[in-house]
């Protein structure tokens, strides 16, 4: 009896000796910060998703898997539809993660409105989130469709605030500090590139002969103003694009150019703007602090894109 009893002490403590540095070691706990798709899609087309997620723990997460559901209900339920899954590495504590793309819907998911519901979790066993309560997300319901309906404000929208990351994505890569983004130059922006689109002209210029400093000035953006290290700067920076859209018209290096497509129509404009010595300069001029940008669809199909910065 007693070789009996010694094993068994022995094997508590053994126990306890484990359990003790796991729990100090933490947990990782993995949230969705958002999720936001396309407000009406086709089967068999794709459609815009884009999500931010990372860490709020202590510790490393272990490999993880992302699956982007349709819904009937605003609940998750094995009778859901699968459109995408996504293995994603690892995430350090606090580290973010923002992806947009797009996603082919099924040519057999039914016409229908739906939730669409995001859920992450940890594929790696014996390292639990810390809490999966913030691991499902339900966005609003969209509509899969036949008809092409998309809202020209949210195409129009999701256009500037990817070309906005973008812009920072290229400040960052040559270590210039971001830009933060400004809703007045943004105002003064999207005048400007709806009065092009209406009146049918392209230039910095109005036809009445107004430019970017009288814009500002109208607006009552401050023309002069003086950095932090006593620096000047006056008036405020501007670059424009315009390009054509639809099957019938081939941009140069991209082809057709879909004129429902936020992540297309930014990357057109980012790259006309790189490609151009001036716009490039004014892009990434350490002058600046602050940016608002504006897309604007013209009737004929022309778009036309600003940035204006301060």
């Amino acid at each position: 009896m007693k070789p009996s009893q010694v094993g068994i002490g022995l094997c508590i403590v053994l126990l306890l000796y484990i359990q003790i540095p796991t729990l100090a070691l933490g947990s990782p706990d993995i949230e969705i910060i958002s999720f936001e798709v396309a407000p009406s899609a086709i089967p068999g087309e794709e459609q815009y998703i884009e999500y931010v997620f990372w860490n709020n723990g202590n510790f490393t997460s272990g490999p993880l898997q992302l699956t982007y559901y349709l819904s009937s209900d605003d609940t998750l339920s094995p009778k859901d539809i699968v459109i995408a899954q996504y293995k994603i590495r690892s995430l350090n504590p606090g580290e973010e993660r923002r992806t947009y793309r797009t996603e082919s819907i099924p040519k057999t998911v039914p016409l229908a409105m739906y939730y669409p519901i995001l859920e992450i979790v940890p594929t790696q066993r014996g390292l639990e989130d810390a809490n999966l309560d913030n691991n499902i997300f339900v966005e609003s319901q969209i509509e899969i469709t036949n008809s092409r309906n998309l809202p020209r404000e949210w195409v129009n929208k999701k256009v500037s605030e990817l070309l906005f990351l973008k812009t920072n994505e290229e400040r960052e890569l040559r270590k210039r500090a971001p830009l933060v983004y400004n809703d007045m130059l943004a105002a003064i922006s999207q005048g400007h590139t709806d009065d092009m689109a209406e009146r049918d002209y392209f230039d910095h210029l109005t036809p009445e002969g107004k430019n970017p400093h009288d814009r500002a000035r109208e607006y009552g953006f401050p023309h002069e103003r003086v950095r932090e290290d006593g620096s000047k700067i006056y008036g405020i920076g501007e670059n424009i694009a315009r390009f054509g859209t639809g099957k019938d018209v081939d941009v140069e290096g991209f082809g057709y150019v879909n004129q429902n497509d936020p992540i297309q129509l930014a990357t057109v404009a980012l790259t006309l703007f790189l490609n151009s010595a001036s716009h490039k300069e004014t892009l990434l001029s350490p002058l600046y602090r602050e940016i608002g940008i504006s897309a604007t669809l013209a009737k004929d199909g022309q778009y036309y894109i600003g940035q204006n910065l301060g």
